[in-house]
Order: structure tokens, then sequence, then C-alpha cells
């Protein structure tokens, strides 16, 4: 899991402007042994950073519905 995770990190970094590279962090996490709260506090942090999600709601819904289950 930490390769990948590193590897969707990288991508968030190059692409900070783009909610999905950031939103797929958080789905990385959330799927990583012992990260739910690792991806909690993320999907916190890019609902405080991001203003507009755009088409990605529907895929910040599910995971907030995904994480709140955990």
């Amino acid at each position: 899991y930490q390769r990948a995770i590193k590897v969707a990190e990288n991508l968030a970094l190059k692409n900070p402007d783009d909610v999905s590279y950031q939103l797929f962090v958080v789905e990385v996490l959330a799927n990583s042994l012992g990260c739910i709260e690792k991806a909690k506090a993320r999907l916190g942090k890019i609902k405080s950073d991001y203003k507009q999600f755009g088409k990605h709601e529907i895929m910040m819904a599910e995971l907030e519905k995904q994480l709140m289950s955990a």
C-alpha cells in the first residue's frame, strides 16, 4: 500500500489545482490498511482548500460515505 500512496501523493503534488488527483489520494488511503484516519483528515483538508468540486461532487460524496462507514 505504501507504494500506491506514494504514487498518488506525487501525482497530487504535481497537480495541486486538480481536485481529482487530491481525491485520488483519499481513495488510495481509504483502501489502505490502517489509513482511514489519514484519509478522513485529507478529505477534510480538500473540502477546506477547494470550494468548488464540479464534476467531482459525486466522487466526493462517495468517499465521504465510505469513510463514515469505516
